[in-house]
């Protein structure tokens, strides 16, 4: 049997092949599954991202940007990462207790856990390079940035912390910077992704 492999597809993803639906069709990952014999097996992510997707316009005209967006787009990642890794620390221990079966709850942490530094390192990336490798890891951290803003949406509906609005003001203005700053950005599609 051959593969329907699509060429050079992993340039456009964020790496998280075990919710990617495109993993069977990567090279890269092909490779790396006969390399490491114990990898699981591949994650259908299409309906949490769906879910995900859905909920980021609501959270994303609930919740104010403030006074974040006199900062620079260089220091919001980092602030980002520094704030979420607070929260974390005092509140997904309590949350993971008090929502045991919540599978909304789990998927949501683990979003926001897996995308958290995530950000900051496109970011810099993009810094670094120039032409369409710069618009991939805007986009790649345009895109963790939204699932982010959704995913701290999820728990801020199921828990009404306020610590989360916080958190989504400074995700939301990282987006509006990213927007400002880089205006080729709306027209660029990551191909079979976007």
């Amino acid at each position: 049997m051959e593969l329907d492999l699509i060429t050079d597809i992993h340039k456009y993803c964020d790496n998280w092949c075990d919710r990617c639906i495109y993993s069977t069709r990567c090279e890269l990952f092909i490779e790396t599954i006969y390399k490491n014999e114990k990898r699981k097996a591949v994650f259908n992510p299409e309906g949490f991202f769906n879910v995900l997707r859905d909920l980021y316009v609501q959270a994303y005209e609930t919740f104010e940007a403030g006074d974040y967006l006199k900062q620079s787009i260089e220091e919001l990642p980092d602030l980002y990462g520094t704030e979420c890794n607070n929260w974390l620390d005092k509140n997904e221990l309590p949350l993971n207790k008090n929502n045991h079966k919540s599978t909304d709850i789990t998927e949501a942490l683990e979003v926001i856990r897996y995308y958290q530094y995530f950000i900051s390192l496109k970011i810099k990336k993009s810094f670094e390079t120039d032409g369409e490798e710069r618009l991939i890891h805007l986009k790649l951290a345009e895109v963790a940035v939204m699932r982010s803003v959704s995913a701290w949406y999820i728990i801020f509906k199921k828990t009404d912390n306020e610590g989360t609005g916080k958190l989504i003001g400074i995700l939301k203005s990282i987006l509006i910077l990213l927007e400002k700053n880089n205006p080729d950005l709306k027209s660029f599609y990551r191909p079979y992704f976007d």
